[in-house]
């Protein structure tokens, strides 16, 4: 028997045919219940207990256009050699793609578990073909024709497929009913050669040494008071190896169910997996990251996907090896006992890890291994001073929620307590550096936290929000740049400071709601708004003044002084200035002051604007070397 996992893709054309009668399904019913009398699905659906159930997968992404299955029809396509209960492909939670001209696509995921006749003459030189075949339970051929692709010259596709250990696939193939008959079905078929190099190595060659060895015998001398002794242990040497290739053929699904039902006869979920109640149950734990779904600033929340390792010894779950032959036994969650452990930072309601599907790795000893698969949604407190060159420290915390540490003590393995198989980067968060730590001593809360240390990538908020307010600002300094008289001035500075409204609204919406700390860029948006503030009052009062007609006074007389000065590169003290009416190029009328106005105060704004950029720079550059 053979146990994949696999995607099949099926489509087809909407389309108003005529029924005819189909085949009687009484003797698939009789076969179907002669294969359930003795079936039992807590044993792994293989013959040979010691083989691997292979598990391979594939994703095709579909497209926008889905419609729910329940809406309309599908084929009612089944495992035609499956070794369990018929089922129908799929579930009502699958969504189909649907074009304009009715063209339908469909693919369910599903495990199958089919039939497989193995050879075992040629031990471990075999090679075994295997059939999946499926069939369409109600239609005949002339109404519902299930067949190939004409197009795909690989009917039967390997992407992402993770070579076995133990198997090589050697072909592939399919092949539609022929026309001659009337079931609608299509088979894949699966050529699979063993891998024999484990065998060689820890079967054969001993077995060919020992034949060597027991040539020897007839070599000992008859005095020796040796040969009989020699020739007995090479004898039972060689029974040794004979039930050891027993073994290796796999113990019977007879014999794995007897152990099942023998390790749960008394067992209890309820108590914990000690013979001494008043032991510790140590739990060993690690995190396999997947990948950073989202790190949102503004709920302060991290969504992660990884899955925890869990590791215990169970002293209710332990046989003889060597007597059984059995190595390694699964159980569903439910069956056995397992630690309430929950995300004790989670922002939802909190539930208890895994699910009744999952399946426990128990071996002889004990040694109980649980991968649950979680999304995890956990609270992370979000520092936005340096946004968006900021650095965030986010925790992971699994918490046994019944039991303290003296019962069940939740600890981490010492080597890479976080794992990165199969992650996959974030465009927007890199991970600078993990940790875990277990609780202290001297607490009485039995947890693990897992440490992950995030640095945000700024280019996205380099070039959409920093680049132009910076940019925004040097247009605010252009305000002064603007003649009186051009009509212009008090509509761009008030265009300029809408601009720094708008863009802190921007960056207010990606912030969470926070007085404890303010963004560095919203304080340079606030001190950016105040000098458009101040640059729209200044423009007002010039060009108020600029208008004037009665005599300038002493103070603004002061202010032209000031701005020829700061015009006048050579001069040493400030230049006198003739009163009205003396002939001399230095009349200071309202139009020289509105012009003394606009310089000195497009210098005084640029000097802020120098500061403020300077002050940010630092504070950023401390932070990043702190």
């Amino acid at each position: 028997m053979m146990r994949i996992a696999a995607i099949f893709v099926f489509c087809c054309r909407t389309a108003v045919i005529h029924a005819i009668h189909g085949t009687s399904t009484e003797e698939y019913i009789r076969l179907q219940e002669s294969l359930l009398e003795n079936y039992s699905n807590e044993v792994r659906p293989v013959r040979d207990q010691d083989k691997t159930v292979f598990i391979h997968t594939s994703y095709y992404l579909t497209s926008i256009n889905e419609v729910d299955v329940k809406h309309i029809w599908t084929p009612d396509v089944v495992l035609k050699n499956d070794v369990k209960t018929f089922e129908e492909l799929g579930g009502d939670f699958y969504y189909l793609e649907v074009t304009w001209d009715g063209y339908v696509r469909w693919l369910p995921f599903q495990v199958f578990e089919s039939k497989c006749d193995i050879d075992i003459t040629y031990f471990p030189f075999d090679e075994q073909i295997c059939n999946i075949t499926f069939h369409s339970w109600s239609f005949t051929k002339w109404e519902v024709n299930v067949t190939l692709f004409h197009d795909d010259d690989l009917p039967v596709e390997m992407y992402d497929y993770v070579e076995n250990s133990v198997w090589d696939i050697v072909f592939t193939g399919a092949l539609a009913s022929p026309d001659s008959k009337a079931e609608s079905e299509v088979t894949f078929i699966l050529h699979l050669r063993r891998k024999p190099l484990y065998y060689v190595m820890n079967l054969i060659l001993p077995v060919v040494l020992l034949g060597v060895l027991n040539l020897l015998v007839f070599v000992i001398p008859a005095d020796a008071g040796e040969k009989m002794s020699f020739a007995m242990t090479v004898f039972l040497s060689f029974a040794v190896f004979l039930s050891i290739i027993n073994v290796a053929s796999g113990a019977s699904a007879e014999d794995y169910k007897r152990l099942h039902r023998s390790l749960l006869a008394n067992y209890s979920t309820s108590v914990r997996p000690v013979l001494d109640q008043d032991e510790t149950v140590f739990i060993f734990t690690a995190l396999y990251l997947a990948g950073i779904n989202d790190v949102d600033t503004v709920s302060q929340r991290l969504v992660t996907t990884a899955f925890p390792e869990l590791a215990w010894f169970d002293e209710f779950l332990q046989w003889d090896e060597l007597s059984t032959g059995i190595e390694i036994m699964y159980f569903k969650q439910n069956e056995i006992w397992t630690p309430d452990l929950v995300l004790k930072n989670s922002v939802q309601t909190i539930k208890e890890l895994g699910g009744d599907f999952y399946y426990l790795r128990v071996t002889s000893d004990g040694l109980v291994r649980w991968l649950p698969f979680q999304v995890f949604e956990s609270k992370c407190a979000i520092d936005i001073t340096f946004f968006p060159f900021d650095d965030q420290t986010c925790y992971i915390t699994v918490h046994s929620w019944s039991f303290n540490k003296y019962e069940v003590n939740v600890t981490h393995f010492d080597d890479f307590p976080v794992n990165f198989n199969d992650f996959v980067e974030n465009s927007v968060w890199s991970i600078v550096s993990t940790g875990s730590s277990a609780s202290p001593e001297s607490e009485v809360d039995s947890e693990v936290t897992f440490i992950l240390h995030l640095r945000r990538k700024p280019l996205y908020y380099v070039m959409n929000l920093i680049l132009p307010v910076v940019l925004l600002g040097v247009l605010n300094l252009l305000v002064f740049v603007i003649p009186a008289d051009a009509g212009e001035k008090m509509s761009f500075a008030m265009t300029v400071f809408l601009s720094f409204a708008v863009f802190l609204s921007i960056i207010s919406m990606q912030l969470p709601t926070n007085s404890d700390n303010t963004s560095l860029l919203g304080v340079y948006l606030v001190f950016q708004m105040i000098l458009g503030v101040g640059t729209i009052t200044i423009s007002s009062l010039q060009l108020r003044l600029h208008h004037r007609n009665s005599e300038v006074g002493r103070f603004y007389r002061g202010i032209v002084k000031f701005e020829r000065y700061l015009r006048c590169t050579k001069c040493k003290k400030f230049p006198r200035i003739k009163p009205v009416g003396e002939d001399n190029l230095d009349v200071v009328d309202w139009r020289a002051v509105s012009s003394a106005i606009d310089f000195v105060s497009l210098f005084t704004m640029l000097v802020f604007e120098i500061v403020a950029i300077s002050v940010i720079m630092v504070k950023l550059i401390h932070s990043t070397r702190g």
